[in-house]
């Protein structure tokens, strides 16, 4: 299959705070993994025939998992 993978630094790297987010932005449906070591970060491996809306809904939920683990 052909893909994407896109990988961002949260936290600053701190892979504490990532695997934590990891964790919360799978229960709120979106699957992502880890990689790296200093900085830590997740990786998304994105489908080629993704579309705008799509994106728009990971955006999201990615944004609500961030803000969930801040309270």
């Amino acid at each position: 299959g052909l893909g994407l993978m896109v990988a961002v630094t949260p936290f600053g790297g701190n892979k504490e705070k990532v695997l934590k987010l990891i964790k919360t932005l799978f229960n709120n449906g979106l699957i992502c993994f880890g990689c790296g070591k200093e900085p830590f970060r997740l990786r998304f491996l994105v489908p080629a025939i993704i579309e705008d809306k799509d994106i728009e809904v990971a955006a999201k939920l990615i944004e609500a998992s961030i803000l969930e683990l801040a309270d």
